[in-house]
């Protein structure tokens, strides 16, 4: 019987830390940020969207690679200027879907990581501009 309650005992202990996560975040956050969001998109749906409307797509790869071919209305971003700090354009965009690209998806991914973490709503696309131009859509 002594087993039992041993077990028991370990159980409720234990309970509370196997529980669900609180969705609230804690009251750490800096500035009490709500978590951002994200989804993943390909570029046919990229494509989709650009032609029905304007969107905010900013092109993370590097200077070179954007201007040798990319996305039409993709602004440059580089990853590396974004991990550094430079947010003016993506700030005056929260609350906004703020779209991102690259070559493959690797470095958008990691950039939309980081703007999910400080609250952003990001949409990646995966394939990136390789993908796009595979396809045969325009580039700039």
């Amino acid at each position: 019987m002594s087993r039992l309650l041993l077990v028991t005992a370990l159980t409720l202990l234990l309970l509370p830390a196997c529980g669900p996560k609180d969705s609230g975040g804690s009251p750490d956050t800096a500035a009490g940020e709500a978590a951002g969001a994200r989804r993943d998109v390909d570029i046919h749906e990229l494509k989709s969207t650009l032609d029905a409307g304007k969107i905010h797509l900013f092109d993370v790869r590097s200077r070179s690679e954007h201007y040798a071919a990319h996305v039409p209305a993709a602004t440059l971003l580089p990853i590396a200027e974004l991990q550094a700090g430079r947010r003016a354009e993506v700030e005056a965009l929260r609350g906004e879907e703020i779209w991102l690209i690259c070559q493959s998806g690797g470095r958008s991914s990691k950039a939309a990581d980081l703007l999910v973490a400080e609250g952003y709503t990001v949409v990646n696309v995966t394939g990136g501009t390789g993908a796009w131009i595979e396809a045969g859509y325009p580039v700039d």
